[in-house]
């Protein structure tokens, strides 16, 4: 049974919602932003859990909100659903009873998992609403005998994370390397090579082909015990990694949601704790609480359960605009492997220097800046090797050239 608990900070009249300020850079104005919470109809907190993480990733909620249903479309529709839903959310306190009956949820009283219903949602919705969370994952087997691997290539919106029993403080960094490291097969184990026309010692390991903008990592907390049989929880702590460290030509992530569970196996409780895109605050999503939090609460702690991490715009490969507009700049080196699209504010800037040879295809520059005598300052400037023909491969471009 799905227990209900409240916060001493939380404790207010049900269906209220928490105001949070909007960062404004540059100004001082704030716009205000209300998070509001969802109902739980009995014991569906799992689900409550992951739709307002689903809420709180703007790519997701763009999807949804873009979506148009067809003229014969039913209630059943889980997008149709989530579209009203989030456009209840985002005003008032909500009601998920379109979502579970879309979901043909008949027992609204039995606790669910939330990681099981955070791949049903995502596969159910389609590619084009869940694209955010996919990437390729290549698991390949090589055989010990001839050298020949054989690369499988599958899409996915998860990955799961062992968790030793008995580990006292659990490390999940070092366990997301386990996932990758190589791993020798048991002999019962070992697969056919088409090669040898037989089977053999064989490795096998997995790699990222292609990296989701979301990553998903969720813990393996429940386990079946073998000596007692039944299944039990590991209560293992540990301190979440507000980012995952750069190594092997990963991209850089930073975490914006976990969902925690309390309780055991048969009954508990989840809530969610979420990083807003809007302001940066961290905050507490508990069916139809929310109150506001740090990242404190996921230091030492035995409640996460699923990780949502979000890749950082600063991530090679994820860079498709720089905005130049300092008001205290006066020089700007512009040396980007990855940046496709440069926006100079030609007041500001007195001076650029532009490095050619790390610009491996044209670069768009978007001249921007108050309009002269009536004239607007936008424009275009495409600049590749053949503009530089100085020995040294770099020319400065002035604020007045620019302008020319």
């Amino acid at each position: 049974m799905c227990q209900i608990k409240m916060s001493a900070n939380s404790m207010k009249k049900p269906g209220t919602h928490i105001t949070a300020q909007k960062r404004s850079h540059g100004s001082h104005d704030r716009n205000e932003v209300q998070y509001n919470g969802l109902k739980n109809q009995g014991a569906t907190c799992y689900l409550n859990a992951v739709l307002q993480c689903l809420f709180m990733t703007p790519e997701f909620r763009k999807a949804v909100g873009r979506y148009k249903a067809p003229g014969d479309c039913g209630e059943e529709n889980l997008l149709l659903q989530l579209q009203k839903l989030f456009t209840k959310l985002s005003e008032n306190a909500a009601t998920t009873e379109g979502i579970t009956r879309s979901l043909g949820i008949r027992h609204v009283y039995e606790q669910q998992d939330a990681v099981e219903y955070y791949r049903k949602i995502l596969k159910a919705v389609g590619t084009h609403a869940s694209k955010v969370f996919e990437g390729k994952m290549n698991n390949i087997t090589k055989c010990g005998q001839c050298g020949n691997e054989t690369p499988e290539i599958s899409t996915f919106i998860s990955i799961l994370l062992s968790i030793d029993a008995g580990n006292d403080k659990y490390d999940m960094e070092k366990s997301l390397k386990t996932f990758f490291e190589h791993s020798k097969l048991e002999e019962d184990d070992w697969m056919y090579c088409e090669r040898c026309d037989h089977k053999t010692e064989t490795e096998t390991w997995s790699k990222i082909d292609e990296y989701p903008t979301v990553l998903t990592l969720h813990l393996k907390r429940f386990d079946f015990d073998y000596i007692q049989m039944i299944y039990k929880k590991n209560e293992c702590r540990l301190d979440v990694p507000l980012s995952l460290p750069k190594e092997d030509n990963w991209p850089i992530y930073e975490l914006y949601a976990v969902i925690n569970h309390m309780g055991g196996y048969s009954s508990g409780h989840y809530n969610t704790i979420i990083r807003s895109f809007e302001n940066g605050i961290w905050y507490c999503f508990d069916d139809y609480n929310v109150t506001q939090t740090s990242e404190a609460s996921l230091e030492n702690s035995s409640l996460p359960y699923m990780l949502m991490y979000r890749k950082s715009a600063l991530s090679p490969g994820s860079i498709k605009t720089a905005v130049l507009n300092p008001d205290n700049i006066k020089t700007a080196v512009l040396n980007p492997d990855n940046i496709k699209t440069a926006v100079l504010n030609p007041d500001n800037i007195k001076m650029a220097t532009l490095n050619p040879d790390s610009i491996h295809q044209p670069m768009r520059i978007l001249l921007t800046g108050p309009s002269r005598a009536g004239k607007s300052t936008v424009g275009n400037i495409i600049l590749g090797g053949n503009y530089f023909p100085s020995k040294t491969g770099v020319e400065t471009v002035t604020k007045e050239s620019m302008r020319a």
